[in-house]
């Protein structure tokens, strides 16, 4: 108190004297730094933001680009090949002995010409089939691997605005605390100047918190600006208001839903898969192979390319190439290598098993989160039944005599706390049921979280530069 004091008479101070200095001579212009617009932001558009601006999905579609490549590729497979291309040589030999003179020119040669051939693959033995299926089995993987980190970032952010919603809605049941002790105090003068000394110190306890809650509520806006990748001197105003929605409690039908919705168990059977075509894929490369196809070859042979004498030389054919391993002897690579596709393959169905156990788990411990948030929303005090409290006993401090004014403080100040306590439970319990409700549906594997709005719906936002490196 004696430094807030303290601080109110330098600041008193330091106006006069600018004061007195403005009435002597003119103030120069000074430039005000413009203050960042409000923001209002919802839930939804919140998650919508994270999702686009995302680095880990912008990384993860990166990867489901490079697989539908990859699957491109493979698919060229069947294709047929064709090479075109241009060759040249230019030659030039010179011959020195004594005595005898030799054209200087005669060891002169050029060589060119127009290669081309094309190629036609006969996948026999299914290699190329093969080859297809891996890549398209990589693909739904990647698209799988899409999914799921939307839904991860889906639900970051989520806990993000509800971790900056509850600090905001703790500033303004402090903002309230500080403006009825204000006014108790303001109507103490008068009527109750005993209590005026312990109001006062209460205002100051109460303006102390209010600064903690501020505090509080702008390092968790930096955490979900962080998320959306917004500037941190944006201000935000957090709009949506948390509701009770109703949730079907049946665990067999819900891991139902998680076993056929969540993209991680999608993947888990797609690695499966993934691991039986590379155990058939071990032995591609002994297998047969047939390749038809024709080539024409025209070529200029002369001792320059101006040459007036030069030769035109063509060769052209027709050919099937056939390759049909008999034997081989590798000193067990084959062997080991099918014995290590085996390994995978048990390593892919152990892993699809646990990420099952564990869905189980996580869908139990889900389930009773949402179970005690619900109880306790049904449980939360009435903050109107505390507010009226709160101002009955305040009217009867104020009227009692002088010195039994001071004896009702106390009664005053616990209604007063008991009605803040009341005010932030039923924003607390609102909050925590839908933090429960949000791990449950990230639990199912649900996205209705995702794709709601436009990005035109949107609002506009500035987002954080990207630096060259």
């Amino acid at each position: 108190m004696n430094e807030l004091i303290t601080g109110a008479a330098l600041a008193v101070l330091g106006s006069s004297i600018v004061g007195s200095a403005a009435a002597a001579e003119p103030a120069p212009a000074v430039a005000v730094a413009e203050q960042p617009a409000l923001v209002e932001l919802s839930l939804e558009e919140a998650v919508q933001l994270a999702v686009s601006r995302s680095f880990r999905t912008a990384r993860a579609k990166r990867s489901e680009d490079v697989a539908v490549l990859r699957r491109s590729n493979a698919k060229a497979g069947f294709l047929p090949r064709l090479d075109v291309g241009l060759t040249g040589d230019q030659q030039q030999r010179s011959y020195e002995e004594a005595g005898i003179d030799y054209d200087p020119y005669a060891g002169r040669n050029f060589r060119g010409g127009l290669n081309s051939s094309l190629w036609m693959p006969v996948d026999v033995s299914g290699v190329i089939r093969r080859q297809i299926a891996q890549a398209a089995t990589q693909y739904q993987i990647s698209e799988r691997e899409v999914a799921d980190t939307m839904l991860d970032v889906a639900y970051d952010a989520q806990n993000s605005y509800l971790n900056a919603l509850r600090a905001q809605q703790n500033v303004i049941a402090d903002e309230r605390v500080v403006e009825q002790i204000k006014q108790l105090l303001d109507r103490s003068r008068s009527q109750a100047p005993g209590v005026t000394p312990f109001l006062e110190v209460e205002l100051g306890n109460a303006q102390q918190s209010l600064t903690n809650s501020r505090t509080n509520a702008d390092q968790a806006q930096d955490g979900l600006k962080q998320a959306l990748r917004m500037p941190l001197e944006t201000k935000l105003r957090l709009t949506t208001e948390m509701t009770r929605e109703q949730q079907s409690a049946d665990s067999r039908n819900l891991f139902q839903q998680a076993m056929s919705l969540r993209p991680d168990v999608q993947q888990a059977r797609l690695r499966i898969r993934q691991a039986e075509i590379s155990e058939r894929q071990v032995t591609d490369g002994r297998k047969p192979s047939l390749s038809i196809g024709g080539y024409m070859n025209r070529e200029f042979v002369g001792s320059s390319p101006i040459d007036e004498d030069r030769r035109q030389i063509s060769n052209r054919g027709i050919g099937v190439n056939v390759k049909l391993p008999i034997a081989q002897f590798d000193g067990g690579q084959l062997a080991r290598q099918k014995r290590i596709a085996g390994l995978q393959k048990e390593q892919a169905v152990a892993d699809a098993e646990e990420l099952q156990e564990r869905v189980g788990y996580d869908l139990r411990q889900a389930l009773l989160a949402v179970d005690r948030a619900e109880s306790r929303i049904e449980s939360v005090p009435d903050k109107q039944q505390a507010f009226a409290a709160l101002k009955r006993a305040e009217e009867q401090m104020l009227a009692a005599p002088d010195g039994q004014a001071q004896s009702l403080l106390a009664q005053v100040s616990n209604a007063r706390g008991a009605w803040r306590s009341a005010e932030t439970a039923s924003a607390d319990a609102y909050i925590d049921y839908n933090r429960a409700l949000f791990r449950l549906r990230r639990t199912i594997g649900n996205v209705d979280a995702i794709g709601k709005s436009t990005t035109s719906d949107l609002p506009e936002v500035p987002i954080v530069g990207s630096g060259a490196f």
